[in-house]
């Protein structure tokens, strides 16, 4: 797909590229190609699709013979998806806004979902993620295109500035890597900021972590200037187990002031199995 193929698409809609919805639709089959082949997807598996726009994306993962949800907040867009892959028994369209999609409703569809595969808006990206992660923990690969301060953010190390709770709770899931690097002219309108694709491996020992790990790990990380002890004590609704945390820290060579900014994804992990009764 070109830019010329984008624009008269949605020319041939009466609609332009909504700010709102974050809408920068990918026009570089080169990269199309590349994600895909990223999503290492077998035919007959399942795939969920967020943000498919103008289907650039589905349309090669049609090609894979895969059962594939793409879930579309545009009612036109979404439209225009039922009706250019109607003939195709393999794919279905959901005109929804993904953070309102129940699990039960994807598994209705196309089972649980064994890829995810996303262009993510930059103003719905962490939420978006957190509920991949919280509600499809078995499946085995996620594939995104993110702009490049968000890569940031996922990749950052403790005590540095761009390292959150999305640091922490991306490594829960599984291996990350950074694939390719996606210029903003491969876009149409072209976004201010080049894009990354990167993807997330599952990895069984450390999902198991997830039912309360996501809570948990934002609420640790919600109050950076905090000492962690008294970011885990500050929650009227939960009584945290102040001996049982400072016994962590002190055995694992922290100062009693640490922040929650200097630990590990690996220390958020043990912390919260510690804590588990207590949460």
């Amino acid at each position: 797909m070109t830019h010329k193929e984008a624009l008269d698409i949605l020319s041939g809609l009466g609609i332009s590229a909504r700010k709102r919805w974050g809408q920068n639709f990918l026009c570089d089959e080169s990269v199309v190609k590349q994600i895909v082949e990223a999503a290492r997807i077998s035919p007959g598996s399942s795939v969920l699709e967020i943000g498919p726009g103008i289907g650039a994306v589905t349309d090669k993962l049609v090609q894979t013979a895969a059962q594939t949800l793409a879930i579309e907040i545009d009612p036109v867009l979404a439209g225009y998806l039922n009706d250019r892959f109607s003939d195709n028994e393999t794919c279905r369209i959901l005109n929804r806004d993904f953070l309102d999609v129940q699990p039960s409703t994807v598994i209705e569809n196309i089972g649980m979902p064994g890829t995810v595969i996303s262009n993510l808006p930059y103003n719905q990206m962490t939420p978006i993620i957190y509920k991949l992660i919280e509600d499809y923990p078995d499946a085995d690969t996620m594939v995104f295109m993110v702009e490049e301060d968000a890569c940031d953010r996922i990749f950052a190390s403790p005590s540095t500035k761009s390292y959150g709770a999305l640091s922490v709770i991306t490594s829960a899931y599984g291996k990350k890597e950074k694939l390719f690097n996606v210029p903003s002219n491969c876009f149409y309108p072209s976004p201010h900021t080049n894009s990354t694709v990167v993807r997330f491996s599952g990895n069984e020992g450390q999902r198991a972590l997830v039912p309360g790990y996501v809570n948990f790990v934002r609420e640790a990380m919600s109050l950076r200037r905090k000492t962690l002890l008294n970011v885990m004590n500050s929650n009227p609704d939960r009584v945290m187990n102040s001996e049982k945390t400072k016994a962590f820290l002190e055995n694992r060579g922290f100062q009693i002031t640490a922040r929650a900014e200097t630990l590990t994804a690996s220390d958020f992990a043990e912390l919260f199995e510690l804590l588990r009764t207590d949460i």
